[in-house]
């Protein structure tokens, strides 16, 4: 006596009792176990197993098919793109499969009684077909035949709907030798010669299948009209279809980003902002992340940009100090940027003309990558100005005390000159103010009157 297994493509181990087999595709995989006498008598055994597809919520893991999204640092204005579209491919085809190994002919299944293998279709995602030539992909099949010509082939959807395959064709030859219909083929299966080995368009139209159930018994129907003492077999079909992953994205601050339901919104936050995507596949498996945007404002610009002093052809314009400033910088007249040319606070613009008009912007070195804040003035040198100049000051030790001096030199006038101090209505003949009362000396620094007896120079 003997007994084998009966030789499958999903077998990778096999001995005379025991295999091991590995289905690649959905529905029901057969395995034909044969045992043999020693009076040459046969019985065999067909164990069916049935596969799952891999859509199905027992075999579907949800793995992580999203990008990182990363946190990040901008400047105030900057935008941020943002790139969460799944790395999971958008369609999937998904094939079942049936291995009957079943004997037909006409003598068990003539046209008036076919054999119907069915397979059993489910977890696409989709309840009915409403495009059948973009969501089935190939039905193929593998049938032995003595006489292609004999045999009518359809599938037939769970709801019963037939798309005719084919139906008397190949003549005399034959086999079914792993032959597709697909709705992408460019050779009719009408007209041509068994075996048929390739990929047709069948004889029905596949909108037939319009609005067919999906999950379900699909079956491929075969009958045989001819020689009733032959028999053929049909060993396996499959059928597949396309399957589509729909991802839903929904993030938080929506209303700082560009859309809020797209895997691909550009972010314009004004502050810090943490953003949060919450994404949902067709398999309802939940996906979410978080991005922090970190943002930096500008560095402010300098404040109090003055004329401090005028000198013959030279404006000093002043500015106050910034804390944390790395220095500063000057344009004049759009001019390049550069140092300050008197000291960290000063700048002098020397070589102007009476009348002339002077633009000046300061700005900060910043100690961050984010571009300092400018501050502009303007000012148009004097045509006819005395200019004075302190250069000696003495501090009011105490409140209240009169101990306070400041001498200054004037130029561009011709004498006498007079000098004048806020408070003190008497006029000082020279430069040399002494006995200022505490709280003078910022007026005389700021806001001193000069007049002079006579009309200033002209150049």
């Amino acid at each position: 006596m003997s007994w084998n297994w009966s030789n499958h493509p999903s077998i990778f181990y096999a001995t005379s009792d025991s295999i091991g087999a590995s289905p690649q595709n959905a529905g029901t995989a057969g395995y034909t176990f044969t045992v043999n006498d020693e009076f040459g008598c046969s019985w065999d055994t067909l164990v069916s197993v049935a596969v799952l597809p891999p859509t199905h919520p027992d075999c579907y893991v949800c793995a992580t098919n999203f990008p990182t999204l990363k946190d990040t640092s901008i400047c105030v204005g900057e935008p941020v793109p943002f790139n969460a579209t799944s790395l999971a491919p958008i369609t999937q085809e998904v094939r079942f499969e049936a291995y009957p190994d079943y004997l037909l002919g006409n003598a068990n299944h003539p046209h008036a009684n076919p054999y119907l293998s069915p397979v059993a279709v489910n977890s696409l995602g989709i309840n009915f077909l409403t495009n059948p030539i973009q969501q089935i992909t190939s039905v193929c099949m593998d049938i032995e035949t003595d006489f292609a010509a004999d045999l009518n082939i359809f599938l037939r959807a769970p709801g019963g709907q037939q798309l005719m395959l084919s139906t008397g064709n190949g003549g005399a030859g034959d086999n079914y030798k792993i032959t597709c219909f697909a709705p992408s083929a460019t050779l009719p299966i009408v007209g041509q010669a068994a075996p048929f080995n390739g990929t047709y368009i069948p004889e029905g139209n596949w909108n037939v299948l319009a609005g067919a159930q999906v999950n379900g018994d699909w079956s491929l129907v075969v009958s045989d009209g001819f020689a009733p003492a032959q028999f053929g077999n049909v060993k396996w079909w499959s059928i597949g279809f396309n399957t589509q992953n729909n991802v839903t994205y929904s993030w938080n601050n929506a209303a700082t980003l560009s859309c809020q339901n797209c895997p691909t919104p550009i972010a314009t936050p004004t502050d810090t902002t943490i953003y949060v995507l919450t994404a949902t596949d067709s398999y309802n498996c939940l996906h979410t992340d978080t991005a922090i945007v970190n943002v930096a404002n500008f560095f402010p610009a300098p404040t109090g940009l003055i004329v401090f002093q005028l000198g013959a052809g030279t404006m000093t314009w002043v500015w106050d100090a910034v804390p944390g400033a790395l220095g500063f910088e000057v344009s004049v007249d759009g001019g390049p940027w550069q140092s300050p040319n008197n000291g960290l606070l000063s700048h002098i613009v020397s070589g102007l003309a009476l009348g002339q008009s002077v633009d000046i912007s300061v700005r900060c070195i910043s100690p961050t990558a984010c571009l300092p804040a400018v501050q502009n003035a303007n000012s148009v040198f004097p045509g006819c100005t005395m200019f004075a100049n302190v250069f000696l000051t003495t501090d009011v030790p105490c409140a209240n005390d009169t101990t306070g001096s400041a001498i200054l030199s004037v130029s561009n006038a011709t004498f006498p000159v007079f000098y004048y101090l806020d408070a003190i209505p008497t006029p000082f003949l020279n430069g040399d103010f002494i006995n200022i009362l505490s709280g003078e000396i910022i007026p005389l620094l700021y806001w001193m009157r000069l007049a002079a007896a006579i009309p200033c120079f002209l150049p």
